[in-house]
């Protein structure tokens, strides 16, 4: 899939202005394992911007992108 560098700033804007957790999800999530990026059946990780895009198809971030990143 593939998360821009201008995508990741802002999904970290997103994350830090709506008070999500690091995978965007509500604070306080619980996750077996430890992290909803590691398959415990397979024991491989995954990308934490692209769990996040894979999560959220609609980009709820868009509008934290900077003007120069569009």
């Amino acid at each position: 899939m593939g998360v821009s560098q201008a995508e990741r700033g802002a999904i970290e804007r997103w994350i830090s202005a709506k008070g999500l957790d690091k995978y965007g999800n509500p604070s306080g999530t619980m996750y077996a394992g430890g992290s909803p990026t590691f398959n415990m059946a397979t024991g491989e990780m995954t990308d934490r911007f692209e769990y996040i895009a894979k999560k959220h198809p609609s980009k709820p971030w868009a509008d934290f992108l900077a003007a120069k990143e569009l």
